[in-house]
């Protein structure tokens, strides 16, 4: 079934309506304690509204909770290292739960769970060939380019210009993933995805199955590429040192197993044999 077809039936409908209501109940505790915790440690309203484009360039409010000093100015993106971002928003944002109101945009029916990500008018001007495809879906909550792009705004901190990096690099590349995907969503895929993105929010590193952004240039690393090619490092010159062991091949298998993992999760924990 084609992507268009499957994003405007009935059935994506009502599992979205399911779904978004269930888990609205479900997440209401998270959300009350959130909405206080703004609201003790910052001046204005928990919830940010914002003006994005919906499916057939139709605008709707994006809701969030607010995780910024509120009128202050500053960039139409965030970096990670926006002096705008409050301690608690920053909290908020790495868990992602400044996203869960917009589970009420997806039951009132501006959103879908899964779709293309809803950008605002600019963006949607500047690209609009690529969203006269995407939105004749409604756009989602998540999708494979979200999960690939979880720590964008860490990404584009590290980038000397972040405005450039974005709409040359990033939005091309989140725009290529988005109409791939919409031309072989399922309802399957839809689950897939949903589920991908809980465990991806449960461990951040794994939305590197989703790929590596793309360099912006030849100078250009950030963090976890740095970080990663250190504990590569470390990795290598541990078993160089190991004279039983002159390559992984020849470790036990639950052994090459548990040292993948932890390299690939961050852990610290050795495997090598003593």
């Amino acid at each position: 079934m084609s992507g268009f077809l499957f994003g405007g039936c009935v059935i994506k409908r009502l599992v979205d309506v399911i779904l978004s209501a269930s888990l609205l109940l479900f997440f209401s505790p998270v959300l009350a304690c959130a909405v206080m915790m703004i609201r003790l440690t910052s001046p204005g309203p928990a919830i940010f509204r914002q003006t994005r484009v919906g499916r057939g360039f139709q605008p709707f409010e994006i809701l969030k909770l607010r995780t910024m000093a509120q009128d202050r100015p500053g960039l139409a993106y965030t970096l990670a290292s926006d002096p705008r971002i409050t301690p608690v928003g920053r909290f908020l944002r790495e868990a992602k739960i400044d996203e869960l109101p917009q589970l009420w945009n997806v039951l009132r029916g501006d959103m879908s769970l899964v779709g293309p990500r809803p950008v605002v008018p600019e963006i949607s001007l500047e690209f609009r060939p690529h969203y006269e495809h995407l939105l004749r879906v409604r756009p989602g909550l998540t999708d494979p380019a979200s999960i690939k792009y979880r720590h964008e705004a860490r990404l584009l901190a590290a980038m000397p210009d972040g405005k450039g990096y974005f709409k040359s690099v990033v939005t091309p590349d989140k725009l290529r993933i988005s109409a791939d995907y919409l031309e072989r969503a399922t309802l399957w895929t839809d689950g897939v995805t949903m589920a991908m993105t809980a465990v991806v929010c449960c461990f951040p590193r794994l939305c590197r199955l989703y790929g590596l952004p793309p360099a912006g240039s030849d100078g250009m690393k950030n963090r976890e590429q740095r970080e990663d090619s250190k504990r590569d490092g470390a990795i290598l010159a541990h078993a160089q040192s190991n004279a039983d062991t002159e390559n992984l091949s020849h470790l036990p298998v639950w052994q090459g197993i548990s040292l993948s993992l932890s390299d690939f999760l961050g852990t610290s924990t050795s495997t090598m044999p003593n």
